[in-house]
């Protein structure tokens, strides 16, 4: 695949990704307003109940008459008046309500009037009754208030009330009457409650009973509000509920399309890519513990290839078996294999594919599962072949462990059957690889330096002042700095300290080249290293010139790869036409056919195991092994074997990893390294590493001593999680030694990069 097409899929899923997540976060905000709606209209659904308390009263002065007797205009209330000396009363009525919220509104309206009452004495019946209106009808709102309050002062003209009483009697000349003058006030209240729960009445009465008619009188006051009393004023808020109501139903509807719009969006914009990939993540979800990944394609000459129908068929298989499945996924992401393989040279093969991938973001297709139907035959045959299949290869690998990266070079002479110089690597990289490498070396030529190429890296130089090394770390470009890593430890470099490896002595920093970003940082780093060295004004104008791309057979012939096969037998391998410049000629359209899908393929190599590289490790390289691995299982703790690597630990506490670095046996420690830095160790801190993060601390063991040193930080360790008095009586382990031959049949070497068989 060209980088074209893998940034125009990038594009796709990120976009794809944008608007899911946009649609997602609004369906989720109206699902919150939707939920605080129907909650509002659940409270104002029901009926609300408020405390109150109301209080009536009245008080009078009586006015006199001018007379020779008092002096006082007015008397108080409480005393006996002569009759004929009164010529008013003055009556104060108030009402007040105090309620225990002040978020009610109030309509209100009150009137005073006066019955004249003239009964008969004996039974008490009304021999006659007028109502007069002292004081007219007021209404008037309160809002949004606790307390509502009247008051009220009106005058009574005692006078000519008493003459109409004593017209009405002698007119009449009746006799036994009593006669009295009744000022009343009249309070009507309405919230915007329906009712008063208590009893439902809603009119209260204030009353002055004056007599008349006599010679002295005693003036009664009533009234028909009992004093704090506390009743329930019942309210319904319909108004505002239903407000909140018709809200609710429009989030409602919104929330309910947008849903809708979403599940749209994620079903209609999913194509074959997409649905593989879903494929994928589900079974290694629901299967990861069976399924050993590995980073090489799988060299599938020499065996008879089995397809099966569906994984479940091939979980049967490495049940009856006894075998790992293996899981492998090209460079393009767009074929995943499972593979058993047996030691009867039979394959069994499962794949997941795209299809039709050039058309794939012309509209949206599922993705197929691609496995060909077994014939009855082929069937027969495996099945006759199970019971003499053998486990062929380790236990498979725990769910945290992943594939030991491949180093730079082949340590134990596992060389493949292409040797590729840096000229070659470099002629095979991707365009992006390349305009990286002319920018660095454009660059550093600018300051007069020199860049001096060997077989397997160039270095930038003048004079005895090595600046750099310029070499590939598998596909990626990189560069070691003769600087020193402890004083240019900012995390944005991802450097590595490699000044424990001899070739990088005066070199000891290096980082991959990757992005524009980590070009702009190795200019940077390149102009303090030549300023250090009086470089700093000697900038010429120099522009290195493109690579040109070749092909295998090309750089075979120029014998800048080396090889033993056939010419007959060599795997060409191009990559895309570059744009055609004067020093770079864009090759034949015949030789870049298959670009996209051999990109920097440098040949099929040699995968080998934790155990075949301890098997083909020297005897004092076993010796070591065996020592810690006998000294940890004492303490009780598992040593489990993946095939890159072995895990110390014990339930889910992590310990240590036993790998291999080059010829090197090497042990991760689940250590700080900065706390642990003491020189005699010689260790690497890892911690920038993925696959180092719980055991970032890196020691080879290449010695007696570096044995001693292991055994006594694993003690550390254990004693930190309370192991340290477990001293268990074990059978020592036995690393026998065995040729590659065996190790291949026995497929703990496995072959990666050649051409599967159809």
């Amino acid at each position: 695949m060209s980088e074209t097409d893998k940034r125009k899929r990038a594009e796709y899923k990120r976009n794809r990704k944008a608007w899911i997540a946009a649609l997602a976060v609004l369906v989720a905000l109206l699902t919150v307003a939707l939920v605080a709606l129907l909650g509002i209209y659940y409270r104002l659904n029901k009926t609300f109940y408020i405390n109150y308390a109301e209080t009536g009263e009245v008080d009078y002065k009586v006015k006199l008459k001018p007379n020779s007797f008092y002096e006082q205009e007015y008397l108080p209330a409480g005393q006996a008046y002569v009759a004929s000396l009164i010529d008013g009363v003055v009556a104060d009525f108030s009402y007040a309500l105090a309620t225990e919220s002040s978020n009610v509104r109030y309509d209100y309206s009150y009137k005073i009037d006066t019955q004249l009452l003239v009964t008969d004495a004996q039974t008490g019946n009304a021999l006659f009754s007028p109502v007069y209106d002292t004081l007219p009808e007021k209404s008037f709102t309160q809002s949004r208030a606790d307390r509502l309050a009247i008051r009220e002062q009106v005058v009574i003209d005692y006078a000519h009330y008493n003459a109409i009483a004593e017209n009405f009697i002698d007119t009449y000349q009746l006799t036994a009457t009593s006669s009295s003058l009744l000022v009343r006030m009249h309070v009507f209240v309405v919230s915007s409650c329906e009712e008063f729960n208590a009893d439902n009445v809603n009119e209260y009465v204030v009353s002055l009973s004056i007599p008349l008619t006599g010679k002295t009188l005693n003036i009664e006051m009533s009234t028909g509000v009992p004093a704090a009393e506390t009743k329930i004023l019942a309210c319904d808020r319909a108004e505002n509920k239903n407000l909140f109501l018709r809200a609710g139903l429009g989030v409602a509807g919104g929330d309910l399309v947008l849903a809708l719009v979403l599940v749209l969006v994620i079903f209609l914009t999913r194509n074959t890519d997409i649905n593989y990939e879903i494929k994928v993540k589900k079974l290694l979800s629901a299967y990861r513990s069976y399924i050993q990944r590995i980073n090489n394609e799988f060299d599938t000459r020499g065996y008879r290839v089995l397809l099966v129908n569906s994984f479940n068929e091939m979980l049967e298989i490495r049940d009856t078996i006894s075998a790992p499945i293996l899981m492998h996924e090209n460079e393009d992401q767009t074929c995943t294999q499972f593979l058993i393989p047996t030691d009867s040279q039979f394959l069994y093969l499962f794949e997941i594919k795209v299809e039709n991938y050039d058309a794939i973001y012309a509209g949206a297709q599922d993705a197929t599962e691609q496995p060909v139907a077994v014939a009855t035959q082929t069937v027969e045959t495996a099945e006759q072949t199970v019971d003499e299949t053998k486990p062929v290869a380790a236990e498979p690998a725990p769910l945290d462990v992943q594939t030991e990266e491949a180093e730079e070079e082949d340590a134990f002479g596992f060389a493949s059957k292409y040797d590729y110089s840096f000229a070659a690597k470099l002629a095979l990289a991707d365009d992006d690889v390349k305009d990286f490498y002319r920018r660095v070396v454009s660059f550093a030529r600018s300051y007069g330096v020199k860049v001096a190429r060997s077989w397997k890296r160039e270095r930038i130089y003048l004079g005895r002042n090595l600046f750099a090394l310029l070499v590939f770390k598998g596909k990626k470009l990189a560069i070691a700095l003769a600087l020193d890593p402890a004083t240019h430890g900012d995390p944005k470099y991802h450097a590595f300290d490699v000044s424990d490896v001899s070739k990088y002595a005066r070199t000891p920093m290096l980082m991959r080249i990757t992005s524009a970003r980590k070009v702009k940082y190795t200019t940077e780093l390149l102009g303090e290293i030549f300023a250090t060295a009086g470089l700093a004004d000697k900038q010429l104008g120099i522009e290195e010139p493109a690579v040109a791309h070749k092909t295998r057979k090309m750089l075979i012939a120029e014998g800048l790869i080396k090889t033993d096969l056939h010419p007959d037998e060599v795997e060409d391998t191009v990559l895309p036409v570059a744009p055609v410049t004067e020093e770079a000629p864009a090759l034949p359209v015949e030789e870049t056919a298959d670009a996209a899908a051999n990109s920097f393929d440098f040949g099929p190599k040699l995968d080998y195991s934790f155990e075949a590289k301890l098997s083909l490790a020297p005897p004092d390289v076993r010796d070591y092994y065996r020592e810690v691995s006998d000294f940890a299982r004492r303490y009780g703790v598992k040593v489990v074997r993946s095939w890159a690597r072995e895990r110390i630990y014990l339930g889910r506490s992590l310990f240590a990893l036993l790998t291999f670095k080059g010829k090197k046996l090497a042990i991760a420690l689940a250590l700080d390294p900065a706390t642990h830095n003491d020189p005699k160790y010689h260790a690497l801190d890892m911690s920038g590493s993925r696959k180092y993060a719980r055991t970032p601390m890196l020691m080879r063991i290449t010695s007696a001593r570096k044995v001693k040193y292991a055994i006594a930080l694993l003690t550390e360790l254990f004693a930190a999680a309370g192991l340290a008095d477990k001293q268990l009586a074990i059978k020592p382990v036995s690393v026998p030694a065995k040729t590659k031959k065996a190790l291949i049949k026995a497929g703990l070497i496995r072959m990666e990069g050649s051409e599967k068989k159809s």
